[in-house]
């Protein structure tokens, strides 16, 4: 008859199990189904696949964008330059409106 440490044995050669001793081994994170495919399927596409890439809709819609800018810039409507909006006008004292702070001439009398 075999013994209880020779059925062991042969149950993991049958079941294909590694010997269980009592440290941690690693084998169940190994053994886990692989995540690569499902997380790459969460984040977007690549940038040049997402505008466009050899899609013939693609240039018709960038080239209709392109025209719709341009009527825009001829009328004045785009975004400004870096540096070139009201708030940069302002320090520079060059803004229309009032607020800001005015210097009075003379009236210099001492608090006491």
């Amino acid at each position: 008859m075999a013994t209880p440490a020779q059925l062991a044995d042969l149950g993991r050669k049958i079941f294909q199990r590694l010997p269980q001793r009592h440290t941690a081994s690693g084998n169940k994170v190994i053994s886990k189904q692989l995540k690569g495919d499902t997380i790459v399927s969460w984040f977007d596409k690549p940038l040049a696949l997402r505008l466009g890439g050899d899609d013939p809709s693609f240039e018709i819609n960038n080239a209709e964008r392109v025209g719709r800018l341009d009527q825009m810039k001829r009328r004045g409507k785009t975004t400004p330059k870096k540096g070139a909006g009201k708030r940069s006008k302002k320090s520079r004292g060059i803004s229309s409106g009032g607020g800001g702070r005015r210097r009075v001439e003379g009236d210099f009398s001492e608090r006491s």
